[in-house]
């Protein structure tokens, strides 16, 4: 599986021992190289389309994060406070495309503004 998704195999062995979930641009690419959905391969749609050749643009997702969040009048600091984060640096890296949210932060961040994951994450199709 590892050399299917290009991953090592201590990263698989890391997630499913340690309870901590790949991040959003590592699920992307699992899901692509299962040909099924983000949401299917999370349990949240029955759905499993596919999406060969995609990646995930990090800098629009940021920004679909701020709109979000924007649109559903939520501050940096509420979603601080909501995420259980130490700081609101996470959350500025998001909006400026340094970083995703870890996969389980996406999860809560759907929850919280009361969207899917496809909402948040800009696929890109190559």
């Amino acid at each position: 599986m590892s050399d299917k998704c290009g991953f090592s195999k201590s990263n698989f062995c890391y997630w499913a021992r340690s309870g901590n979930l790949p991040s959003g641009y590592c699920l992307t690419q699992i899901a692509n190289a299962f040909d099924v959905s983000v949401d299917w391969l999370l349990g949240l749609s029955e759905e499993r389309s596919t999406m060969q050749a995609t990646t995930v643009d990090v800098a629009a997702t940021g920004r679909a994060i701020e709109n979000l969040m924007e649109t559903k009048n939520i501050t940096v600091k509420e979603m601080q406070g909501l995420l259980g984060f130490t700081t609101q640096q996470a959350i500025y890296k998001w909006f400026w495309g340094k970083n995703l949210p870890t996969i389980d932060n996406m999860v809560i961040l759907c929850d919280i503004l009361g969207v899917k994951i496809d909402d948040i994450l800009v696929i890109k199709k190559e």
